[in-house]
């Protein structure tokens, strides 16, 4: 056999072990031997088996978003269990992880909670060293699609349609066959992509691997800068693992939220409502004053506060995902504090329910207390952005009778504003609290709900800062 033909089978050779369907006849040569050098480069024939775990120190960035930078430190294996300790200036340690059976995030102030299939989370598969490896299931098709520049440099592009019908596109270098890029629906048919950039590669462990990534999800771009990367480390998995005590709070705080969700419809109900338009009157009973409020809301947690007071003007207050921020014809703009921004997100979850679970991944149970006579769970959640305030469910029908929330005070103090909530009534399937008492320690407020629309068209651009009127 001629040395040509000899590297040719061998080409094929490595395609068939990767699990790749080697492209047709027709299809240029180039392409098969793109596969090859790119698989050599990650360790050849047995990188699947070579490589049992890792362990990454990063940095990352969002861009375009005025999110501050953190440190991310991951540990994997090769079975697909992980642990990601994430550090934010101010927010203190995150930590994510799978066991191969339970899916759990943690805060050491916030709690903890648990999550269903942790290994499909964009952020989990953004974060996987291997991930130009493993974007497509064993056992996958390609095409030549032709030739394209990233970031100056000529590209063969590869078509991709793994066996569960998942599509999209590998960028490989013409000149040393690594990929540049990665494109990879979220799930099959699905108009949204994961879009993946590579560079900076290094040698380590005698595998090529990039030291930087650049990851788009949705409208979401994250830029991953690694510092140290380690092939094979010890990894002791207790680590991964919650304790006894842990998970019995989880499931008990899980057992709660979910009876309450039941108690205020059925999930088909809730999956029907992704925007809502609340109106509602405000009345201070002990100075007389009476205004008009209108929510606007959109899941997953935008929301938009209006109050228009006679003889003051008005005052509207919003959140985009990402930035909190109030402005009003008296004091103009301002970002919130994030008390106060806890403050206007617990507000919206009084007039679009059902989403506790999903929006507070942290948890704490704070045991049994009393609400206007009514024996309640006690609950306190958070979310990435910080605490969302304590819940109160009724031990017997499952209600939500109130969130209590900390209140900016002065440099030293805080307070707690409290929500009570009453009159419950069922507006499409889901039962809403018509009215909902505010109580503070210099005011009570109450606020009677005049009309519910659900679904109504909302622009994201409503909720985005609002500096000039």
């Amino acid at each position: 056999m001629s040395p040509l033909k000899a590297a040719r089978v061998l080409a094929l050779a490595a395609l068939v072990a990767a699990g790749v369907a080697p492209a047709r006849a027709s299809d240029k040569s180039e392409l098969d031997s793109a596969f090859f050098s790119f698989y050599s480069a990650q360790g050849g024939l047995g990188a699947a088996t070579f490589i049992q775990s890792f362990e990454i120190d990063e940095t990352v960035d969002f861009e375009g978003q005025p999110m501050p930078r953190f440190a991310l430190h991951i540990v994997r294996t090769r079975a697909g269990h992980f642990l990601f300790r994430t550090t934010r200036a101010g927010l203190g340690t995150v930590e994510q992880a799978f066991d191969g059976r339970v899916g759990w995030q943690s805060h050491s102030q916030w709690g903890m909670g648990l999550s269903s299939n942790p290994g499909a989370d964009p952020w989990v598969v953004q974060n996987n060293l291997l991930l130009a490896m493993s974007a497509f299931r064993r056992g996958f098709d390609y095409r030549l699609l032709g030739r394209e520049d990233v970031d100056g440099r000529s590209c063969l592009v590869a078509g991709i349609k793994d066996p569960g019908k998942l599509e999209g596109k590998i960028y490989f270098d013409r000149k040393n066959f690594r990929i540049l890029r990665l494109e990879r629906q979220f799930f099959p048919g699905s108009p949204e992509q994961m879009v993946a950039e590579f560079g900076d590669f290094q040698r380590v462990s005698g595998l090529d691997i990039p030291f930087t990534a650049r990851v788009r999800t949705g409208s979401l771009t994250a830029v991953h800068r690694r510092t140290q990367v380690t092939i094979n480390p010890h990894v002791d998995e207790s680590s991964f693992v919650l304790s006894t005590a842990q998970l019995r709070e989880a499931l008990e705080v899980e057992a709660i939220l979910k009876r309450h969700q039941d108690t205020m419809g059925d999930a088909r109900a809730f999956d029907r409502i992704h925007s809502r338009v609340t109106r509602l009157v405000i009345e201070v009973p002990t100075s007389g004053m009476k205004y008009t409020e209108t929510v606007s809301q959109k899941t997953p947690n935008l929301i938009l506060l209006e109050i228009n007071t006679p003889g003051m003007g008005s005052d509207v207050r919003g959140f985009d995902g990402t930035t909190g921020w109030v402005n009003s014809e008296l004091q103009g703009y301002r970002p919130l504090k994030p008390p106060e921004l806890a403050e206007l997100m617990s507000e919206g979850r009084a007039h679009l329910v059902g989403g506790l679970a999903a929006g507070s991944p942290f948890r704490r149970r704070l045991g049994e207390r009393t609400v206007n006579g009514r024996a309640a769970d006690a609950v306190a959640l958070a979310n990435q952005s910080g605490p969302a305030g304590n819940f109160y469910f009724d031990k017997e029908t499952g209600r939500l009778l109130r969130i209590g929330s900390a209140v900016a005070g002065d440099r030293t103090t805080t307070t707690e504003s409290t929500m009570d909530f009453s009159d419950f009534r069922r507006v499409d399937g889901v039962e809403i609290p018509f009215v909902m008492t505010q109580t503070t320690a210099l005011v009570r407020v109450v606020s009677t709900v005049q009309s519910v629309e659900n679904n109504p068209p909302i622009d994201d651009g409503i909720f985005r800062p609002r500096r000039d009127y």
